[in-house]
């Protein structure tokens, strides 16, 4: 991997700081705990409530090493709003969107987000419920195939595309199944994907191979670092790395990395994919000599938010400027393994 030079490694831990502070500042979270998926900067309005993404926060917020007193309140509110919508039986990805469907990585990023704050938190009933989730999805997992991305008898109006009819992103629901004491069906999972590896290391994100979508080919690298992070398989390991290095070689001029490849050719940037390529070719250690140039494309995209810290945005050349939650939370994660390296981040803990 290329080195980073002392001036990027601080710039990098400072808007770290920056961004973990606007997180949970409120911000970006509804009076009812819940987080958005983004606040508008011009209008201050907030976005839909998100519970994938309030499950990530959970993760996010439990993972601080020594949490400040309004880190603390906004993980207490999100688990309750959490605990109270999954209690009252609803287990939809979002309120009014999709006829009510219920997708099963949501659920792996609740489970997740509910255990570990449970535990650290010494909340007996997220952490209940988390491990329920996790049972839930083990119960799922169909062996050389992993984990479908809806539940048995449920339906999208949505076309079959990566998140409704992909299987690989799917590996990132390891860390809930491994946090859920599903073992099991955490290593069919895994390898499912990495028998689904292409020789060039790319993975089919959604049915066809005409384009590989790079969120979630990054979300299947994330869950085979984390299960190779806890179990120590070497073949999860080299089998992410390869998938990260492949990603890498449609780098854009800016620096950032695209949202997609067509025929080998790259689409246009996003920046949740671009935090999420500079994390995997940080922790896996990946050979990808346009790091530093991704990392400056990050910092540069920072807005600040009234005195709150900053925040990232998902697109940048978009006329409309959301500051977005897990742009956000991917990017101040990033930012900290460039700052202090693979050891600032555990996997439990990766959001």
């Amino acid at each position: 991997m290329a080195d980073t030079t002392l001036d990027i490694r601080a710039e990098a831990a400072s808007a770290a700081a920056s961004l973990r502070q606007w997180f949970a500042s409120g911000r970006i979270q509804a009076p009812n705990g819940a987080f958005c998926a983004w606040r508008d900067a011009d209008s201050g309005a907030l976005a839909f409530e998100y519970p994938e993404i309030t499950g990530y926060a959970l993760t996010w917020l439990a993972g601080r090493a020594a949490p400040a007193e309004s880190e603390q309140h906004a993980a207490a509110a999100a688990a309750a709003w959490l605990i109270d919508r999954i209690g009252s039986g609803d287990r939809s990805a979002r309120a009014g969107w999709d006829g009510g469907a219920v997708y099963n990585f949501d659920l792996g990023m609740i489970s997740a987000g509910l255990i570990t704050y449970g535990e650290r938190a010494g909340a007996s009933n997220a952490a209940e419920l988390g491990r329920a989730l996790a049972a839930h999805l083990a119960a799922q997992v169909e062996p050389g195939r992993g984990l479908r991305p809806l539940p048995p008898g449920e339906s999208s109006s949505r076309p079959p595309e990566w998140s409704t009819a992909g299987y690989a992103h799917m590996t990132k629901c390891t860390q809930a199944l491994l946090l859920g004491g599903q073992r099991d069906a955490a290593e069919t999972v895994a390898s499912a994907a990495i028998a689904s590896q292409h020789p060039d290391g790319h993975f089919a994100t959604q049915p066809g191979d005409e384009h590989v979508m790079f969120h979630p080919h990054l979300y299947t690298v994330e869950g085979l670092w984390m299960y190779s992070a806890a179990t120590g398989d070497e073949a999860a390991f080299a089998s992410a790395r390869r998938a990260t290095e492949w990603l890498w070689q449609y780098q854009l001029d800016t620096g950032a990395l695209p949202r997609l490849v067509i025929d080998g050719e790259p689409g246009p940037e996003q920046l949740d994919v671009t935090a999420q390529a500079i994390r995997a070719a940080v922790l896996l250690g990946a050979d990808v000599p346009g790091l530093e140039a991704a990392v400056a494309r990050l910092l540069g995209c920072a807005r600040a938010d009234e005195g709150h810290g900053s925040a990232l945005v998902y697109a940048p050349e978009s006329q409309a400027t959301h500051l977005n939650a897990w742009v956000t939370m991917f990017g101040a994660q990033a930012l900290g393994v460039v700052a202090d390296g693979p050891q600032a981040l555990s996997w439990n803990t990766l959001v």
